[in-house]
């Protein structure tokens, strides 16, 4: 069994999604095939998110190969300009303009109780619970979130759907990426209560959360002005 092979069946067992183990694997690449300072260098010219995810990647790596290197310092950026400054309320009302019932749905689901995408192209009619909604997110962990009578309404209009799709529905009806409902959900909840947005996130710790966060531009400005004044 080869060292890539070895590393994915680690991070499957450690609960890590395909998604993560793909893009870890890949990452890992350079290293495994060259050196240590290869990869440092194959860094230089990334920014700064992708090299964040690239070191992320390598220490997951060494800690499955017991091997203790220092490696260089970097920091994710949460950039402002990943997110288009639109609001909440803007996106669920264009999502509820969306004649075909099925593509409503998805979107729905993404908006209002931020699943990822590949969690709601997973969603079975059987997920549903009375006014729940049962959810295998990350990790293998499940979820129990609560649903309104929008979503229950348009239940048996689901049918099994792709991800491209799903990222399709997103361009054509309202010029995001699917992870932006994801962003404004979280967001939405944030602004009432951090904690409450982390739990419904799923997220493990609170610094994932606001990475999430999109920035609100008419509270920047008031915070500015505030300061401005001397206030």
């Amino acid at each position: 069994m080869n060292k890539l092979l070895e590393f994915k069946n680690y991070l499957k067992a450690l609960g890590y999604s395909e998604n993560t183990i793909k893009a870890y694997t890949r990452d890992i690449k350079p290293y495994v095939n060259g050196n240590l300072d290869e990869f440092i260098k194959s860094l230089a010219n990334l920014k700064e998110n992708s090299r964040y995810r690239k070191v992320c990647a390598l220490k997951k790596f060494l800690a499955f190969r017991n091997e203790n290197i220092n490696l260089p310092k970097v920091k994710f950026i949460n950039n402002p300009r990943r997110y288009k400054l639109i609001s909440y309320s803007e996106v669920l009302n264009a999502i509820r303009r969306i004649e075909n019932k099925q593509v409503k749905f998805i979107l729905l689901l993404m908006l209002k109780l931020g699943l990822r995408v590949s969690e709601a192209i997973s969603v079975k009619k059987e997920d549903f619970v009375d006014n729940y909604l049962i959810v295998k997110g990350k990790g293998g962990y499940e979820y129990k979130l609560l649903v309104d009578d929008e979503i229950k309404e348009l239940i048996d209009d689901y049918k099994s759907i792709s991800r491209i799709s799903v990222y399709r529905w997103c361009k054509k009806f309202l010029n995001l990426y699917p992870h932006n409902l994801r962003a404004l959900f979280i967001t939405e909840i944030a602004k009432k209560d951090l904690n409450i947005a982390r739990i419904l996130a799923r997220h493990k710790n609170i610094q994932t959360t606001t990475r999430y966060i999109i920035p609100d531009e008419k509270r920047i400005k008031g915070i500015l002005k505030e300061v401005w004044k001397g206030k």
